[in-house]
């Protein structure tokens, strides 16, 4: 892990996730933006699950970034 690679992960999960390389048990996918690498952190409390519905709801299907 670099001193560069960032982390970004959901504010008041279920439990902590790790920052300091790839073994988060969130299995956080990884990015690789110019030279850095970034770790998207997937919640343990699954409220991206809810996130997407919202968006197919609201007619967003196409617009996920994930």
């Amino acid at each position: 892990m670099s001193a560069d690679d960032r982390h970004v992960y959901p504010l008041n999960d279920l439990q902590e996730h790790i920052t300091d390389g790839p073994g988060c048990p969130c299995n956080p996918r990884i990015d690789l933006v110019g030279a850095t690498l970034v770790y998207i952190h997937n919640s343990f409390d699954h409220r991206e699950i809810a996130e997407e519905a919202i968006r197919i709801l609201n007619g967003e299907e196409g617009e996920s970034d994930g």
